[in-house]
């Protein structure tokens, strides 16, 4: 269990130009050096974390050299160091860590460190032609890898590839890319006769369990779903009707449509299932911890749903009418309105790490800062753990 962080610590995923993450930002409200270090590999899912270089972290870098080849210590030009910042990345070099600069200056006493240095992040409205051209002529020289960072939109990703960076961060990833009719996938019927099905409010069990039936793929992820450790359910689940008796019609209705958006998304959109997995989980437990344990699954739902325009490339509006899922969920996505939406615009303020607002809903919804860190990250691991499920299905299939 994550229970030791007490407060907010997000990651941010870093692309490659293929779309595949590369590394997570981790972006925290104060100087959480310890606690940073003590989750890092479980927060960034083993990958690269690429952490800002306040001098707590340093100190505990320097000191205890934990896992060199998954930190990436990024230095702000602005900041302060207590140590000469020269000296402080001869020895970080030495320990095995990959440094990072943020919004590279082109001033004589950062000029000395470029041979030091792994990688220059660069803020996407900073970038000039002149600036690029600088940047890239050093990074030519000095071998240095380039991340642009703070891309809003698809446009501004497509001009960074074409600019040839190397990495990419920012909100574009989730922005939704529509298609012409004639261009939307095909997806199997059982899959919209199942979200159909499964999202009524009178759900037809027998009806139910024969469209899953019909999907051979679909059954089988339920139930090896079902049996995993994801339940902690003793007993074996052979049987649809099983399943379906054994969870009841709230949590079946969960985990149905988690799947099925899973199976209608693409390669590329894994990251987006990943935040909208996290957002899922993060709102119901939140709804358990402010004492809404009979909406819970609505909460879920609400995260689960708010990213399907950007997994099926329609708009989200004409989406969620063809469903019929609650009008306080769709209140909730569409228009941040209704019971729903406080505990849904906290993930989202959670997500872009603007702790002025996540302090402000903070309050309107009654929580602690403490359980807001300790539930998101409570919700990565169970996105992670879901996650790998997932790619287990694949290796077997």
């Amino acid at each position: 269990m994550i229970n030791t962080m007490t407060q907010p610590i997000v990651r941010q995923p870093i692309f490659t130009n293929k779309e595949q993450v590369w590394a997570y930002k981790l972006k925290h409200k104060d100087e959480l050096a310890d606690q940073l270090l003590a989750e890092c590999q479980e927060i960034s899912n083993n990958k690269i974390a690429l952490i800002d270089a306040t001098n707590p972290l340093l100190r505990k870098l320097l000191a205890d050299t934990p896992a060199p080849d998954l930190i990436a210590p990024v230095f702000k030009r602005e900041q302060e160091y207590a140590d000469d910042i020269t000296e402080l990345s001869k020895k970080l070099k030495r320990r095995g860590y990959r440094l990072a600069f943020e919004n590279f200056v082109f001033q004589r006493k950062f000029l000395s460190l470029l041979p030091l240095i792994d990688m220059v992040k660069i803020d996407f409205a900073a970038l000039t032609p002149e600036l690029q051209k600088k940047i890239r002529t050093l990074a030519d020289k000095f071998e240095l890898k380039l991340l642009i960072t703070d891309l809003a939109s698809r446009d501004h990703y497509q001009q960074a590839l074409e600019d040839e960076f190397e990495y990419f961060h920012g909100d574009f990833y989730t922005e939704p890319r529509y298609v012409s009719n004639k261009d939307i996938q095909v997806y199997s019927i059982n899959y919209f006769q199942a979200l159909e099905e499964i999202n009524q409010e009178d759900v037809d069990v027998i009806k139910l369990a024969e469209i899953i039936k019909r999907d051979a793929s679909l059954s089988y992820k339920l139930l090896t779903l079902i049996n995993s450790a994801a339940f902690g359910i003793r007993s074996h689940v052979n049987s649809l009707n099983q399943a379906i008796m054994l969870l009841g019609l709230k949590e079946m209705r969960k985990w149905l449509n988690l799947i099925v958006i899973k199976e209608m998304a693409s390669e590329k959109e894994a990251e987006v299932i990943r935040l909208a997995l996290v957002r899922a989980r993060f709102c119901e437990l939140i709804a358990t911890e402010k004492g809404d344990r009979l909406e819970q699954e609505k909460y879920f739902m609400t995260g689960l749903f708010s990213l399907l325009d950007v997994i099926l490339k329609r708009r989200l509006k004409s989406l969620l009418a063809e469903l019929p899922i609650h009008d306080i969920i769709k209140q909730a996505i569409l228009d941040k309105e209704g019971v729903l939406s406080l505990v849904y615009q906290l993930i989202l303020a959670c997500e872009k790490a603007d702790w002025s607002e996540v302090e402000t809903l903070r309050e309107e919804i009654g929580i602690e800062e403490e359980i807001i860190g300790e539930k998101y990250l409570e919700s990565l691991k169970w996105c992670d753990e879901i996650m790998a499920l997932n790619l287990a299905f694949q290796e077997e299939g």
